[in-house]
């Protein structure tokens, strides 16, 4: 089963990724919400056991560490997501084509619900052997509060040690990976307000053109609140950059 996602950005960010074929990863350790990937312990009969901030920071240096992912949206026209991940309108998404059957481990939908995931001491016990610790990593990767159910996200889960290690222009340290080889780079939507054309991304992917790779701009639709596509360009071999459509869908 194939399935197409979205990655919303600054238009800069994504025009840096398209460029340099290289993503930047998140880990248990820089997600937006504070709360999140911290389950809720209980002990052999259920009742839940004390969690304090020592213990949950303690939780994730342990046991999560070692993972990271990638985000992505099962919606391009999300107007939430283009305002808050697409620098309000002015930004792009990148477009990428998943095969669930090649790495269904690894690609999974977020599940949002008001409580947190529960583990048990037994399970915590375990997860000092790496499989079960990778096993319950993803199940917390997986979940997050329903609050954030706007995103309709998936997540691509990849190990740290996979990863290169940067330093970014705030001075932290920073992960990047190779789109090539864990995605499928398929297209790239121009957010209504962005200020590059469809002649930065074709400057962008020059050496990476890649067939049938797709160029896309959006617009608002004046009668409703949602984004519309009207134009888009694909990569054709022997071609170059060709008029895929002019239409409103």
């Amino acid at each position: 089963m194939k399935i197409k996602l979205y990655k919303y950005m600054p238009a800069q960010y994504a025009l840096g990724v398209l460029h340099d074929r290289e993503i930047k990863v998140s880990t248990a350790f820089d997600v937006n919400d504070p709360n999140e990937m911290i389950p809720n312990y209980v002990d052999a009969a259920y009742r839940p056991m004390i969690n304090s901030a020592e213990t949950r920071d303690m939780f994730r240096k342990c046991n999560l560490e070692k993972h990271a992912f990638v985000s992505l949206s099962e919606e391009w026209d999300n107007n939430v997501m283009w305002g808050v991940y697409g620098d309000k309108f002015t930004g792009m998404a990148l477009v990428f084509d998943l095969d669930l059957a090649i790495d269904a481990d690894n690609v999974f939908p977020v599940s949002y619900s008001a409580s947190r995931m529960v583990l048990s001491e037994s399970e915590a016990s375990e997860m000092s052997d790496s499989r079960r610790q990778d096993e319950i990593a993803r199940r917390l990767f997986a979940q997050k509060d329903k609050q954030w159910s706007f995103e309709h996200e998936w997540r691509r889960c990849i190990a740290l040690c996979d990863c290169e290690q940067r330093k970014l222009d705030n001075g932290q340290l920073g992960y990047f990976i190779n789109i090539d080889k864990y995605f499928s780079l398929t297209g790239v939507l121009l957010g209504p307000d962005c200020r590059h054309g469809l002649g930065a991304v074709q400057c962008a992917m020059r050496g990476h053109e890649k067939e049938d790779f797709t160029s896309t701009v959006l617009r608002h639709d004046i009668e409703s609140y949602a984004v519309r596509i009207v134009y888009r360009e694909r990569w054709r071999k022997n071609e170059g950059w060709q008029p895929y459509s002019s239409f409103v869908i």
